[in-house]
């Protein structure tokens, strides 16, 4: 295949979806829902906002979680993507066995995990230091760094710290902006599969061609700008603290601290020093009480 110029790459202009229900099966034991709704891109200012209403909608103290635990639902959970310039938010419930697609389409209480404004605020407050606790935490982790350099240059960010930036300045409201905006049933798609009865599992054709995944890398491409003096900068071993505090709690707990300043989180980390044979009754060692 011979090489052609790429055309310029052009702004994205989608259009609001509008609701709409999608009916299928599919050969699965169970049926399926799924709620659609569109999600800012990478690049969005409402961005870090629909981050931690992810967050929010999947708390084990939301309304999703209930569905679960009341037994409406077998699963009730919610995943999100994003590109550079558009993303989306897949709330999806699973019925239990004697349930349909159309009793999980129930209308989700997307924005009411809590039916008081002020403990949506709560809510809202704790997704959001999850995950700017999670964002930071990983700026200790060298692969957790290589996955945001990796992530902020497919999604074009200005920055991989961009997210985190953008998280730490965000108010209630405009968490609440978010979901009224884009968790709206007028721009949502609800997907509902039935299942259907299980065939018989497809053979492999011993004459097909070898699937081929291999891949030879042909171009160099440029390391952002934000990247570069990065890794030009002379590599460095970071210092251990040798200040260490230890004191012993009034309950008998050794505490030892060791101050770090690779990222702005706290460890913490606990041992008990116990002996299990201590609690296996006389001739049944190696049981568990």
């Amino acid at each position: 295949m011979p090489s052609v110029a790429l055309p310029e790459r052009r702004a994205s202009a989608l259009p609001p979806l509008a609701a709409a229900t999608l009916r299928d099966s599919f050969e699965f034991p169970i049926g399926l829902c799924g709620l659609l709704y569109r999600a800012p891109g990478a690049n969005d200012a409402d961005y870090g906002a629909s981050l931690i209403a992810l967050q929010v909608l999947n708390s084990g103290r939301g309304a999703l979680a209930d569905l679960s635990a009341n037994g409406k639902l077998l699963a009730a959970f919610d995943i999100g993507t994003a590109l550079s310039d558009s993303g989306a938010t897949f709330v999806v419930g699973i019925p239990p066995l004697t349930g349909s697609a159309d009793g999980a389409a129930i209308s989700f209480p997307v924005r009411s995990h809590a039916t008081e404004p002020r403990a949506c605020a709560r809510f809202d407050r704790d997704a959001k230091l999850k995950l700017l606790s999670a964002l930071a935490y990983k700026q200790a982790s060298i692969s957790g760094i290589a996955f945001d350099w990796a992530q902020a240059a497919a999604q074009r960010l200005s920055s991989p710290y961009t997210v985190l930036e953008d998280v730490a300045t965000l108010s209630d409201a405009d968490i609440d902006r978010v979901f009224n905006t884009y968790y709206s049933p007028q721009h949502q798609i609800t997907a509902l599969l039935e299942p259907a009865s299980l065939k018989a599992m497809p053979t492999i054709d011993a004459k097909g061609v070898e699937e081929n995944v291999r891949y030879t890398p042909s171009a160099s491409e440029p390391l952002p700008d934000w990247a570069t003096p990065m890794l030009d900068a002379p590599p460095h071993v970071p210092q251990v603290s040798k200040n260490e505090t230890v004191f012993r709690l009034a309950n008998g707990l050794t505490v030892v601290t060791v101050p770090e300043s690779v990222s702005p989180t706290i460890v913490v980390k606990g041992e008990i020093d116990t002996e299990p044979a201590y609690f296996e009754p006389p001739g049944r060692e190696g049981s568990r009480i």
